[in-house]
């Protein structure tokens, strides 16, 4: 992911979570961070608070149910086989491979005009920058592929850096090396090259000096980020600018009013976060939620709601979770969720009003499954959410009703909530007969023990599904739960339960079988591993 430091405040953010190798960032000129990737898709903005897909795995944050995916229309690399293939040349049609390094959106008057603006990357088996074209899209922003740039001869070419001079002109940094960072031979530790890349337009290149690039941007944003940066900024100025004409003013001004307020961790807000007391700028912001037209503005504002004192979510994802414009929207719905998270065991009533009036179907179905969690302690929060959903539309009823599938997947029996029987009887009840007919079993008779085995033991299911009923089956405790938990030790992402169901049986080849596979468990896990061995005297030698 992404983070910042602040030199004067000490202070660390992580701005966002997840992908594979961020190895190069840049900002166009409206200030919007984009960073580039390898392995998985490619090109990234940078959402604050957004929790990006990886290439393998799932996040360690329960509430992350789905993550958000890479913002470019393409890739470099055939995406049918393994993305080891697509080195030595064998994605030159496509854009040269997985690989990209460095990243240079240009912002100067130097080269020709249908540069500027245009997102350069170094791409590694491919001996070449790419080039993309970012525009806006719905909330956020799209990439297509634009003809690559600066094809390599040399094999040796391992570009690392790519940026803007001083003059207007682009250099690179080359590793220069025929291996990658897998190789450990070291052959060529003190070959690296520097390259400008210039364009001859048939004059003295000193007397063309371009303007420098944070000067090449809107005239009016540069002004607003340096005053901001010497302290000339008050509050209600920038409450003001909410309503200037710009999209990416409003934007900066929604960033700068917040932008020393916490930002949520992995896990949701920090212990020791420390919200101001500032009801104008909340005011101002709902406001902003409920009346601007602008995507961007309303995707800031979901981005900020991970800013705010988690008893003041609710009221601003009421206002952006209305806009139904953003129903197919690739950030927003997921956005608006990541901001929600807290609520679920914080306030989960507040949250069951958010679902009440939200006509973002995603967003919708992950609140119900965030408040399903949770039936067997607040039966009535998801009572409530069922009997507003018999009023909504279809396609809304239809997520309500994945939403509980989803969250029950793994449980062996639910408690039926009183508005069940009616609900079931909705249209999207209807045009969905298996799963009511699997979710009337968990609130009837409850399911079959040998469907939980399938569950616990199916590499096609989330993980988090297969431990929920991993611990269903431990608290069922079938004939057969020492083999289960058995089969599970070699699983470094399922050991650490299957451990638990172990510690249960007073056997020492059992206390035998958890040391010998102790490097097996996930570094965080070790220490309960631990506490089990020393729980029996069987096992504590």
């Amino acid at each position: 992911g992404m983070w910042r430091y602040h030199p004067d405040r000490n202070t660390v953010e992580v701005l966002n979570h997840g992908t594979v190798n961020p190895w190069g960032h840049d900002w166009d000129a409206n200030g919007e961070l984009f960073f580039i990737n390898t392995v998985i898709g490619h090109l990234w903005h940078s959402i604050p608070g957004a929790h990006f897909i990886e290439s393998f795995g799932e996040s360690p944050n329960p509430l992350v149910f789905e993550r958000l995916d890479m913002i470019a229309d393409h890739y470099h690399y055939d995406r049918s086989g393994s993305w080891t293939k697509s080195r030595d040349g064998a994605a030159n049609e496509l854009g040269g491979g997985h690989a990209h390094i460095g990243m240079m959106i240009y912002q100067s008057d130097r080269w020709p005009q249908a540069y500027r603006n245009k997102l350069f990357t170094l791409n590694m088996h491919g001996l070449r920058a790419n080039v993309e074209s970012v525009k806006r899209q719905g909330s956020g922003y799209t990439a297509s592929h634009e003809p690559d740039f600066l094809i390599a001869q040399d094999p040796f070419f391992r570009g690392l850096e790519i940026s803007t001079g001083p003059d207007g002109d682009a250099y690179v940094l080359d590793w220069s090396d025929t291996g990658e960072c897998h190789d450990h031979t070291g052959v060529h530790r003190t070959s690296g090259r520097v390259y400008k890349i210039s364009y001859d337009t048939g004059e003295n290149p000193t007397q063309n000096f371009a303007k420098p690039a944070c000067m090449a941007g809107p005239g009016k944003l540069p002004q607003l980020w340096r005053d901001y940066q010497h302290g000339h900024t008050r509050p209600d100025e920038l409450r003001a600018l909410l309503d200037d004409s710009d999209e990416h003013i409003r934007v900066w001004a929604i960033r700068l009013l917040t932008d020393h307020w916490p930002l949520d961790t992995f896990h949701g807000p920090s212990a020791d976060a420390n919200y101001p007391d500032d009801p104008e700028t909340l005011a101002a912001l709902r406001r902003a939620a409920r009346d601007d037209e602008s995507g961007l503005v309303h995707l800031t504002l979901a981005s900020t709601l991970q800013r705010l004192p988690v008893e003041h979510r609710a009221a601003l994802a009421t206002e952006l979770v209305r806009h139904e414009q953003y129903a197919d929207d690739r950030d927003l719905p997921a956005m608006c969720w990541f901001g929600l998270m807290p609520l679920v065991e914080q306030d989960p009533q507040a949250l069951v009003e958010v679902g009440k009036v939200c006509r973002l179907p995603s967003t919708l179905r992950w609140i119900t499954r965030g408040v399903a969690t949770k039936v067997e302690k607040k039966p009535e929060t998801l009572n409530s959410l069922l009997a507003s959903a018999t009023e909504m539309p279809v396609e809304l009823q239809a997520n309500v009703l994945a939403g509980m599938s989803e969250a029950f997947r793994g449980w062996l029996k639910v408690p039926m909530p009183k508005a069940w029987e009616t609900f079931a009887t909705t249209a999207a009840a209807k045009q969905n007969p298996d799963t009511v007919r699997e979710l009337s079993l968990l609130f009837g008779d409850g399911r079959a023990m040998d469907e939980l085995r399938e569950i616990v033991q199916s590499n096609n299911v989330r993980l988090k599904t297969r431990q929920a009923a991993l611990q269903t089956l431990i608290d069922a405790r079938p004939d057969d739960l020492r083999e289960i938990c058995e089969s599970l030790l070699n699983q470094r992402e399922l050991n650490a339960t299957a451990a638990q169901g172990l510690s249960r049986y007073d056997d020492p080849e059992v206390g035998e079988k958890l040391a010998k596979m102790y490097r097996r468990f996930h570094v965080n896990d070790r220490p309960g591993l631990i506490e089990i061995l020393v729980s029996r005297p069987t096992f504590a030698a």
